[in-house]
């Protein structure tokens, strides 16, 4: 499977709060780690985070940095840009789906609801470019998921925006689209000013 380089890092523009939430959610959304109920977003649990990414064969060389907001900081940047470049395409498929819908998400992403369910499954090997649009799925929907619950991603998704020229983001996201294209960046974009 291709290595994702982004366009853009959504993690070099941000605190080291928001880039660990970002990448906390993507890791959960990747199948990579699983938050425990009623956990707080501290030292502890971003050290957790980073040992079940490295765990599962992503960036198996991060190191726990020295004290310090600065270091925390390099840290969280890190284990976001690993699973930004890492797809794991079974687990995000299964959960975007739960989220999303698999009509819906296979819309987005340029397949058909059985050949997403065999991805899902294992049964075959997820084209690269099935697995980019995913991952760049899942890439958005961690972003949102601080802001909404799964009805308002859902609803994100389908509402037109102004800033995509009146057009919706599933529409700029259908068929056989390239995550380096325009359209899908200015919907990253469109995503990621949420963060602010």
């Amino acid at each position: 499977m291709a290595l994702i380089q982004p366009a853009s890092v959504p993690g070099e523009r941000l605190d080291e709060p928001r880039a660990a939430a970002v990448a906390l959610r993507l890791a959960e959304l990747m199948g990579v780690y699983r938050r425990p109920p009623d956990a707080r977003l501290d030292r502890q649990l971003l050290e957790e985070l980073a040992g079940a990414v490295a765990g599962s064969g992503i960036a198996d060389r991060l190191a726990l940095p020295a004290e310090g907001a600065r270091a925390r900081r390099r840290l969280a940047l890190a284990v976001l840009e690993a699973l930004e470049a890492s797809p794991l395409p079974a687990a995000e498929i299964e959960r975007l789906a739960a989220m999303l819908g698999l009509d819906r998400l296979a819309t987005m992403a340029g397949a058909s609801v059985p050949s997403l369910r065999r991805y899902a499954r294992g049964e075959r090997t997820t084209p690269d470019p099935v697995a980019q649009r995913i991952h760049f799925l899942a890439r958005i929907v961690a972003v949102l998921r601080g802001s909404f619950n799964e009805f308002g991603v859902r609803r994100w998704f389908e509402r037109a925006r102004t800033a995509l020229d009146g057009r919706a983001p599933a529409d700029l996201l259908a068929g056989t689209w390239d995550p380096d294209d325009a359209d899908p960046q200015r919907v990253r974009e469109l995503a990621e000013s949420l963060l602010a």
